[in-house]
């Protein structure tokens, strides 16, 4: 794809309080009040167009008594493109709020409009990637939007946390998400191109998958999740976003019951086990996550099977596997599958830290690994008249193998809750991409 991309950022903090820290004799890095964070984004690619938009969030700590947790933290990130896309999250989590933390809302409102979301397949390994086919320069090229489709996203969640004691918590919610798909634009991605940059109006592989049915019709064009979200989590970090030591465990449940606006109904589960271990005090920690989820019974819809289920999420989006939540350097959403195991294992190393601003600062580097396979593929019905077709469906039975990426990232944390990142990966297996370079907020996990 022809593709120029400038990413800038920084954070301009902003205290709330005309103060002089009142720090705590046990404890000299204690934050107070309300503090802000800004972070702007911008971007260009030569397809979906320039790219502007901005997080805001907002942490109330208090009188600092409970830091590194805060009161509540709200946050809004809101971003565009010239040619339509649009991405819009109001984020809310009580923290200690109410009773220091024992009751705890999380929720969330998004908008998400992509006008190419990646989609290369079902399956992992049995589907093969070909790089050409997006390639201009080859004599195999068919579309820089081969491997793409356009999907409009609602999502409204809601969970209400119950802590148990110091490690235990219960949690429960409802989350609905609202999704419409289609092919890409092409006409509307086109205007104000000159015609030697035009894109071809031709197939792609979801609309391949479509007309032959290996995506069932009723999911095709999306479909309605009204999920009913059950779990229980054990937890001993010693901080919430930036540990250095602890372990977590969730398990969760989400059922989507049969509703008049809910076309495909399913169950689904997943367990995440997350540790961190020092290896010398603070200044470095080996950090690891293994997770899996799958629907039980049922498939899920198509629409749904890529959403990383979690008991916490802060992201606007959180999908895989493959991409800046998963496996990074391998291609977003190269893994599509109904179930699916993955892991990431992080050294994580404290190089500084700081007080800049009237507010704590800390930078971290962490070479990572990250990996992944299907256990649960996607059922789906092949007919026999498409398979000597051009371009070639590409979709065999083959049971799936190891995905792999790795790479480093650089984080600077402020107050250890607000995160910025940048990772840097590279795919390990060629038919999953090269590799990739990934700007957020928080550490993966």
């Amino acid at each position: 794809m022809k593709t120029l991309t400038f990413v800038f950022a920084f954070i301009l903090i902003l205290n709330c309080q005309a103060q002089t820290d009142s720090i705590r004799h046990e404890k000299n890095d204690t934050i107070k009040g309300m503090r802000w964070a800004f972070l702007p984004v911008a971007a260009f690619d030569s397809d979906l167009g320039l790219k502007y938009g901005a997080i805001v969030t907002a942490y109330q700590f208090g009188d600092g008594l409970l830091y590194p947790d805060y009161i509540y933290n709200i946050s809004y990130e809101f971003d565009r493109t010239t040619k339509g896309a649009v991405s819009s999250q109001l984020f809310f989590d009580s923290g200690k709020l109410m009773k220091r933390g024992k009751h705890r809302i999380v929720a969330d409102f998004s908008i998400i409009h992509e006008q190419a979301t990646d989609f290369y397949g079902f399956n992992g390994s049995a589907s093969t990637y070909t790089n050409a086919f997006e390639d201009e320069n080859s004599d195999r090229y068919i579309s820089r939007m081969y491997y793409k489709f356009d999907r409009n996203l609602l999502r409204l969640t809601a969970d209400w946390h119950e802590q148990l004691n110091d490690n235990w918590v219960v949690f429960g919610g409802i989350h609905h998400y609202g999704y419409k798909q289609k092919s890409v634009d092409i006409d509307k991605l086109n205007k104000g191109k000159d015609a030697v940059d035009m894109l071809p109006d031709t197939i792609t592989l979801f609309d391949y998958y479509s007309e032959v049915g290996v995506i069932d019709s009723v999911q095709a064009d999306g479909g309605n999740v009204t999920a009913i979200r059950a779990g229980i989590v054990f937890d001993t970090r010693d901080v919430q976003f930036n540990p250095t030591k602890g372990h977590w465990l969730e398990a969760l449940i989400a059922v989507s019951p049969k509703l008049p606006w809910v076309e495909s109904p399913f169950v689904k589960a997943s367990v995440i086990l997350r540790n961190y271990l020092p290896l010398y005090g603070k200044k470095l920690t080996l950090a690891s996550r293994l997770a899996w989820q799958d629907a039980l019974g049922k498939q899920a819809p198509f629409y749904y099977m890529s959403y990383v289920s979690q008991s916490f999420c802060n992201n606007t989006i959180a999908e895989g596997l493959g991409g800046a939540k998963t496996l990074r350097g391998v291609l977003r959403n190269r893994i599509w599958a109904d179930g699916f195991f993955y892991g990431n294992v992080e050294l994580r190393w404290s190089v500084a830290n700081f007080r800049a601003i009237n507010q704590k600062i800390e930078i971290k580097l962490s070479p990572f690994y990250d990996f992944g396979m299907v256990t649960d593929p996607v059922n789906f019905s092949l007919p026999e008249l498409m398979l000597n077709n051009y371009p070639p469906l590409s979709l065999t039975t083959t049971k799936d193998t190891w995905h792999h990426g790795t790479g480093a990232g650089v984080h600077f944390i402020m107050n250890d809750n607000f995160i910025l990142s940048v990772d840097y990966g590279f795919s390990l297996k060629s038919n999953d991409g090269s590799k990739g370079l990934y700007l957020g907020t928080g550490f993966l996990f």
